[in-house]
């Protein structure tokens, strides 16, 4: 079977079209990733800079004790004490409910901390 002609698609985007979204989709795929290698974050101890992506960022969590037949016994995130270490004195300082914590993935490393064990 062979076919005379295939109709177009009124919808289908033209080679330069193409091209151009492709340009762009790159431009933006290298400006995200040099927001990425140039954020900064201040020491609030000792007042001076680093990058996220040298950085460690310590995620919380806290242990809520067995209660009743099946309540409790599980650990829940805590972003809100969240912290991050200093790479030039060594200290933790809590960043809170930043939107860092959605992007751990920009970090150097990521640990974790479980508190409330007794």
């Amino acid at each position: 079977m062979k076919f005379k002609s295939m109709a177009t698609c009124p919808n289908m985007p033209t080679e330069e079209e193409l091209a151009h979204a492709r340009a762009v989709l790159e431009q933006q795929s290298k400006s995200a990733l040099y927001a990425k290698e140039k954020a900064e974050l201040v020491c609030n101890s000792c007042g001076k800079t680093q990058l996220v992506e040298d950085s460690a960022y310590i995620e919380s969590y806290y242990y809520e004790h067995a209660f009743g037949c099946t309540g409790g016994a599980e650990w829940h995130r805590d972003t809100a004490r969240d912290r991050v270490t200093c790479n030039h004195c060594g200290v933790d300082g809590l960043i809170g409910t930043s939107p860092l914590s959605t992007c751990t993935n920009l970090f150097k490393s990521v640990k974790t901390s479980h508190q409330g064990l007794d």
